[in-house]
């Protein structure tokens, strides 16, 4: 269904208009370090822990020509609820998938941001053996962020987002 949708899509769309067509896969992280990751099968994502379903999404990407977008950048491992949580390493799977087949990668956070080691954790998750992602969505805008020194840390952020788009490199990116 996603190859004819898409299909369809860079018809209407496609390169030679100038448009980048872009999806985003749901960060479906928890259960993910059993066997089966029965909540990604749920949701139609044939990923288990023998079989890398994301190179199929990406291989059908590529077809397309399409960009991969994903979310939960700022997640950590340890911070999840003991349900074998894992958004790190699902981040890392779809990121290096997308990247074996050459597509442009996209991200996001799934969850308000409020501190320094979230911003870091973003940084973090978008350059990978000196690539970075190719942009980054900043979700659920929250009234506190305006406030004098949420702001400077978001500002930060941001300008450590634009360097490392052209360094790579996530080390002298750090928020104190």
């Amino acid at each position: 269904h996603g190859d004819d949708v898409l299909g369809e899509a860079a018809k209407i769309f496609g390169q030679d208009r100038g448009v980048i067509i872009a999806t985003k896969i749901a960060g479906i992280h928890w259960w993910y370090m059993t066997a089966s990751h029965a909540p990604e099968l749920t949701a139609g994502y044939y990923n288990t822990i023998n079989y890398n379903g994301y190179k199929d999404i990406a291989r059908m990407f590529k077809k397309h020509n399409v960009e991969f977008q994903f979310t939960c950048l700022e997640m950590r491992d340890e911070e999840q609820n003991n349900c074998g949580c894992s958004p790190e390493r699902l981040v890392a799977q779809t990121r290096n998938a997308a990247w074996e087949f050459g597509l442009l990668y996209a991200g996001e956070n799934a969850l308000p941001i409020s501190e320094h080691r979230q911003y870091n954790k973003v940084v973090e998750q978008s350059t990978h053996n000196g690539k970075s992602i190719n942009s980054f969505t900043y979700l659920r805008l929250v009234d506190w962020l305006i406030e004098p020194r949420n702001l400077d840390i978001f500002g930060h952020f941001v300008g450590n987002m634009h360097r490392l788009k052209r360094r790579n490199t996530t080390e002298k990116f750090k928020i104190k």
